[in-house]
């Protein structure tokens, strides 16, 4: 199973993302649940998050609008 992070800079900040990182691994881990992330191309505070809380950068992706994301993976 997968748990997908939507949009969580929207609703938390990035600055409070440093915080809830951990509490959504420490529950993914817990529920046996690999993690995945999409980010634009420019957003490099995200794609540094990310690869701090140990996210594998996976490729590009396309979203069904035809939007070009970066696409990031937590295997635990």
């Amino acid at each position: 199973s997968s748990l997908f992070i939507y949009k969580l800079y929207v609703y938390a900040g990035i600055r409070n993302c440093i915080y809830i990182f951990p509490a959504i691994i420490s529950f993914a881990s817990r529920y046996g649940l690999t993690l995945r992330a999409d980010t634009h191309a420019q957003n490099k505070t995200m794609q540094r998050l990310l690869l701090r809380h140990g996210f594998r950068y996976c490729g590009e992706i396309t979203l069904s609008d035809g939007s070009p994301r970066l696409a990031y993976q937590l295997d635990e």
